[in-house]
Protein backbone atom coordinates (compact mmCIF):
# COMPACT_ATOMS: atom_id res chain seq x y z
CA UNK A 1 0.00 0.00 0.00
CA UNK A 2 1.33 3.42 -0.89
CA UNK A 3 1.27 5.93 1.97
CA UNK A 4 -0.72 9.08 1.54
CA UNK A 5 1.28 11.67 -0.30
CA UNK A 6 3.92 9.27 -1.55
CA UNK A 7 2.54 9.59 -5.05
CA UNK A 8 3.48 13.30 -4.99
CA UNK A 9 7.09 12.86 -3.74
CA UNK A 10 8.72 12.64 -7.20
CA UNK A 11 7.09 15.85 -8.30
CA UNK A 12 8.10 17.65 -5.09
CA UNK A 13 11.68 16.43 -5.37
CA UNK A 14 11.78 17.60 -8.97
CA UNK A 15 10.56 21.03 -7.97
CA UNK A 16 13.22 21.25 -5.23
CA UNK A 17 15.83 20.55 -7.89
CA UNK A 18 15.13 23.76 -9.78
CA UNK A 19 13.87 25.80 -6.78
CA UNK A 20 17.17 25.71 -4.87
CA UNK A 21 19.20 27.39 -7.66
CA UNK A 22 16.44 29.95 -8.10
CA UNK A 23 16.47 30.84 -4.39
CA UNK A 24 20.28 31.01 -4.40
CA UNK A 25 20.28 33.34 -7.40
CA UNK A 26 17.62 35.52 -5.81
CA UNK A 27 19.62 35.77 -2.58
CA UNK A 28 22.77 36.69 -4.52
CA UNK A 29 20.90 39.39 -6.41
CA UNK A 30 19.57 40.85 -3.15
CA UNK A 31 23.05 40.88 -1.60
CA UNK A 32 24.53 42.43 -4.74
CA UNK A 33 21.84 45.06 -4.72
CA UNK A 34 22.64 45.94 -1.11
CA UNK A 35 26.34 46.22 -1.93
CA UNK A 36 25.66 48.43 -4.92
CA UNK A 37 23.31 50.59 -2.86
CA UNK A 38 25.86 50.87 -0.08
CA UNK A 39 28.60 51.89 -2.52
CA UNK A 40 26.50 54.37 -4.44
CA UNK A 41 24.43 55.84 -1.63
CA UNK A 42 27.42 57.83 -0.43
CA UNK A 43 27.92 59.37 -3.84
CA UNK A 44 26.14 62.49 -4.98
CA UNK A 45 23.20 61.57 -7.17
CA UNK A 46 23.01 63.09 -10.68
CA UNK A 47 19.95 65.06 -9.63
CA UNK A 48 21.69 66.47 -6.56
CA UNK A 49 24.77 67.32 -8.65
CA UNK A 50 22.61 69.29 -11.08
CA UNK A 51 20.93 71.11 -8.19
CA UNK A 52 24.30 72.07 -6.64
CA UNK A 53 25.50 73.41 -10.00
CA UNK A 54 22.32 75.43 -10.37
CA UNK A 55 22.70 76.87 -6.86
CA UNK A 56 26.31 77.91 -7.63
CA UNK A 57 25.21 79.61 -10.85
CA UNK A 58 22.41 81.42 -9.03
CA UNK A 59 24.85 82.62 -6.36
CA UNK A 60 27.22 84.01 -9.03
CA UNK A 61 24.33 85.69 -10.81
CA UNK A 62 23.11 87.27 -7.59
CA UNK A 63 26.61 88.52 -6.72
CA UNK A 64 26.97 90.04 -10.20
CA UNK A 65 23.57 91.70 -9.85
CA UNK A 66 24.52 93.25 -6.49
CA UNK A 67 27.84 94.53 -7.84
CA UNK A 68 26.05 96.07 -10.82
CA UNK A 69 23.58 97.78 -8.51
CA UNK A 70 26.40 99.14 -6.35
CA UNK A 71 28.25 100.50 -9.37
CA UNK A 72 25.10 102.20 -10.67
CA UNK A 73 24.47 103.88 -7.33
CA UNK A 74 28.14 104.82 -6.83
CA UNK A 75 30.44 104.68 -9.90
CA UNK A 76 33.50 104.94 -7.64
CA UNK A 77 32.48 101.99 -5.46
CA UNK A 78 34.09 99.32 -7.62
CA UNK A 79 37.27 101.36 -7.89
CA UNK A 80 37.43 101.71 -4.12
CA UNK A 81 37.03 97.96 -3.70
CA UNK A 82 39.44 96.80 -6.38
CA UNK A 83 42.23 99.29 -5.75
CA UNK A 84 44.42 99.75 -2.70
CA UNK A 85 43.51 102.38 -0.14
CA UNK A 86 47.16 103.47 -0.01
CA UNK A 87 47.74 107.18 -0.55
CA UNK A 88 51.18 108.54 -1.52
CA UNK A 89 52.82 110.69 1.14
CA UNK A 90 56.04 112.66 1.71
CA UNK A 91 58.67 111.10 3.96
CA UNK A 92 60.34 114.02 5.70
CA UNK A 93 63.36 114.09 7.92
CA UNK A 94 66.85 115.40 8.60
CA UNK A 95 70.38 114.22 9.20
CA UNK A 96 72.81 116.07 11.42
CA UNK A 97 76.56 116.10 11.95
CA UNK A 98 77.44 117.13 15.48
CA UNK A 99 81.20 117.65 15.53
CA UNK A 100 83.16 120.89 15.17
CA UNK A 101 85.93 119.11 13.33
CA UNK A 102 83.57 117.42 10.83
CA UNK A 103 81.63 120.43 9.60
CA UNK A 104 82.76 123.41 7.59
CA UNK A 105 81.26 126.39 5.81
CA UNK A 106 82.00 129.79 4.46
CA UNK A 107 83.56 131.10 7.65
CA UNK A 108 80.32 132.10 9.33
CA UNK A 109 79.43 129.47 11.88
CA UNK A 110 76.39 131.15 13.36
CA UNK A 111 73.02 129.39 13.58
CA UNK A 112 71.41 129.25 10.13
CA UNK A 113 74.67 129.81 8.22
CA UNK A 114 75.69 127.47 5.41
CA UNK A 115 77.61 124.32 6.31
CA UNK A 116 78.55 120.87 5.00
CA UNK A 117 80.43 117.78 6.07
CA UNK A 118 84.23 117.61 6.06
CA UNK A 119 87.03 115.35 7.31
CA UNK A 120 85.43 111.99 6.52
CA UNK A 121 81.90 113.35 6.12
CA UNK A 122 82.47 115.03 2.78
CA UNK A 123 79.66 112.95 1.22
CA UNK A 124 77.11 114.61 3.52
CA UNK A 125 76.36 117.79 1.65
CA UNK A 126 73.69 119.42 -0.45
CA UNK A 127 72.51 117.07 -3.20
CA UNK A 128 73.63 113.84 -1.49
CA UNK A 129 71.30 110.95 -2.46
CA UNK A 130 68.48 109.83 -0.18
CA UNK A 131 67.21 106.36 -1.11
CA UNK A 132 64.15 104.63 0.33
CA UNK A 133 63.63 100.84 0.17
CA UNK A 134 60.65 98.63 1.00
CA UNK A 135 60.45 95.41 3.03
CA UNK A 136 61.93 93.28 0.27
CA UNK A 137 64.87 95.63 -0.26
CA UNK A 138 63.62 97.14 -3.51
CA UNK A 139 64.36 100.80 -4.18
CA UNK A 140 60.99 102.61 -4.28
CA UNK A 141 61.84 106.31 -3.89
CA UNK A 142 64.75 108.74 -4.23
CA UNK A 143 65.50 112.25 -3.07
CA UNK A 144 68.31 114.65 -2.24
CA UNK A 145 69.61 116.44 0.82
CA UNK A 146 68.95 120.13 1.10
CA UNK A 147 71.67 122.68 1.75
CA UNK A 148 73.12 122.30 5.24
CA UNK A 149 72.84 124.94 7.92
CA UNK A 150 74.26 125.31 11.42
CA UNK A 151 71.78 124.57 14.18
CA UNK A 152 74.26 124.47 17.05
CA UNK A 153 76.71 127.34 16.94
CA UNK A 154 80.03 126.20 15.53
CA UNK A 155 79.47 122.44 15.94
CA UNK A 156 76.16 121.22 14.46
CA UNK A 157 75.21 121.04 10.79
CA UNK A 158 71.75 119.85 9.69
CA UNK A 159 70.39 118.77 6.30
CA UNK A 160 66.76 118.04 5.53
CA UNK A 161 65.09 115.81 2.95
CA UNK A 162 61.60 115.31 1.56
CA UNK A 163 60.98 112.11 -0.45
CA UNK A 164 57.64 111.25 -2.05
CA UNK A 165 56.57 107.68 -1.21
CA UNK A 166 54.27 106.16 -3.82
CA UNK A 167 54.36 102.48 -2.81
CA UNK A 168 53.00 100.80 0.31
CA UNK A 169 55.24 98.88 2.74
CA UNK A 170 55.10 97.84 6.40
CA UNK A 171 58.56 99.33 6.91
CA UNK A 172 60.68 101.76 4.96
CA UNK A 173 64.47 101.77 4.99
CA UNK A 174 66.13 105.13 4.51
CA UNK A 175 69.72 105.37 3.33
CA UNK A 176 71.62 108.64 2.96
CA UNK A 177 74.69 108.47 0.76
CA UNK A 178 76.43 105.22 1.77
CA UNK A 179 75.78 105.57 5.51
CA UNK A 180 73.64 102.48 5.91
CA UNK A 181 69.89 101.96 6.10
CA UNK A 182 67.62 103.05 8.93
CA UNK A 183 64.29 101.22 9.40
CA UNK A 184 61.13 103.30 9.88
CA UNK A 185 57.67 101.80 10.43
CA UNK A 186 54.91 102.95 8.09
CA UNK A 187 52.99 104.95 10.71
CA UNK A 188 56.02 106.94 11.78
CA UNK A 189 57.09 107.45 8.17
CA UNK A 190 53.69 108.88 7.31
CA UNK A 191 52.98 111.05 10.35
CA UNK A 192 56.35 111.83 11.91
CA UNK A 193 59.64 113.52 11.14
CA UNK A 194 62.68 111.28 10.90
CA UNK A 195 65.74 112.68 12.66
CA UNK A 196 69.09 111.01 11.96
CA UNK A 197 72.53 111.96 13.20
CA UNK A 198 76.15 111.06 12.50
Amino acid sequence: MVKYGEQYRPAVEARKGWLKPLLAATASAVVAGLVVYTCTSKRESPVQSIKNTQYAQLAKTEEKRRNTAIQKSDPNASRAITTSSFTPFPLRGSISIVSSSSVGGGGDRSIGAFCQGTNGYDDIREGAPVNVYNNSGSLIAQGRLSQGSFFLESIGCRFTFDVQIAKESDFYFVEISHRGRTAVDAQRARSGFLELSL
